[in-house]
């Protein structure tokens, strides 16, 4: 038959639960490690010598509708090693919690679940629900200092950029496109930073990128026998702009081109002199009209920097009296 302790901590062998109390919603377990002798962090060397005790107070997960705190009995052992710089030590409950912290792994674990499937706010509400408090940055506090758990090399790599401050400051996204997760951020976009990355994590079959020449050139050199594709959003995206460079550079045959389309569609006489009803031209859509004013909008912000570039203003000089960017001059 399983004991008290065994059932409450299964993951802890040494572990004694010595006593239960009750104080309203709080269960209260006092427990200490049954072991009699503990290893010097520092020297390895160990030890049974007991300098002294303390209590240490450590939130844990909810039993039934009440809070758990766990009263865990420390003890600080001397160092049997004369030559080892520490003198004294603390026993580790490793399997409870570690150093320092207010909760054991397993609340941790259970707060960090919370958080992840709904957020702050709505995961805090939660927290008091399940009789283990805590507040909203608490818990954003633990999502961030979770473990990042081992994944195998991606196989499909994505690589692009990523504006840290847009028009000055970029560096590199890596995304595994198979499993669809971040592998990693890059401080920067050169080549050589990306051909490091690639040198230090082989396995990498083909990577999808855009045309910038430093992923180009750095892929090249990193895994020089990697397939190098751009990938179906970059494709889109080219495709996007080539179409509408295009379109700007014939918008006017294409205007001339829909007025012989509607010309072609007023009234017109008959072979007996009688008019015939033909369809004209709908009248332009509200819609239809606004486009025409930003295009007119846009034409005169187009010739108004043409004529401060033919004048010798610079690209900044132009973004300043502009009121554009300067990557858009």
């Amino acid at each position: 038959m399983l004991s008290l302790t065994t059932l409450l901590f299964p993951s802890c062998p040494d572990l004694l639960l010595e006593e239960m109390t009750r104080e309203g919603q709080i269960l209260f377990l006092t427990v200490r490690s049954s072991r009699r002798t503990f290893a010097c962090p520092d020297c390895a060397q160990e030890s049974v010598k007991v300098h002294s005790r303390y209590t240490r107070i450590l939130a844990d997960v909810s039993l039934m509708d009440y809070a758990v705190r766990l009263r865990v009995q420390v003890r600080r052992f001397f160092c049997s090693n004369a030559a080892c710089a520490r003198k004294t030590f603390a026993e580790p409950f490793v399997d409870v919690a570690v150093a320092h912290a207010r909760r054991t792994n397993r609340q941790a674990s259970r707060l960090r679940a919370i958080a992840k499937e709904l957020g702050g706010r709505p995961a805090a509400r939660e927290s008091q629900n399940v009789q283990m408090p805590v507040s909203r940055h608490t818990l954003l506090r633990l999502l961030r200092r979770a473990p990042i758990p081992a994944a195998p090399p991606p196989r499909v790599l994505g690589v692009d950029d990523w504006s840290i401050r847009k028009g000055q400051t970029y560096g590199t996204l890596l995304v595994d496109l198979e499993r669809h997760h971040i592998v990693d951020v890059l401080p920067d976009r050169e080549a050589e930073t990306l051909e490091a990355w690639l040198t230090a994590d082989p396995g990498v079959e083909v990577i999808g990128r855009d045309r910038a020449g430093t992923y180009a050139q750095g892929a090249r050199k990193g895994a020089p026998t990697a397939l190098q594709v751009a990938d179906r959003f970059h494709v889109l995206v080219n495709l996007y702009d080539a179409l509408k460079r295009l379109f700007e550079r014939k918008h006017e045959v294409l205007q001339e081109e829909t007025d012989q389309q509607q010309a072609s569609l007023k009234p017109v006489a008959s072979s007996e002199g009688l008019a015939e009803a033909v369809p004209s031209s709908a009248p332009l859509t509200p819609t239809a009209i606004e486009q025409q004013a930003r295009r007119a909008r846009r034409r005169s912000r187009y010739e108004e920097v043409l004529q401060l570039h033919e004048q010798g203003a610079s690209q900044v000089a132009i973004a300043t009296l502009v009121g554009l960017h300067r990557a858009t001059v």
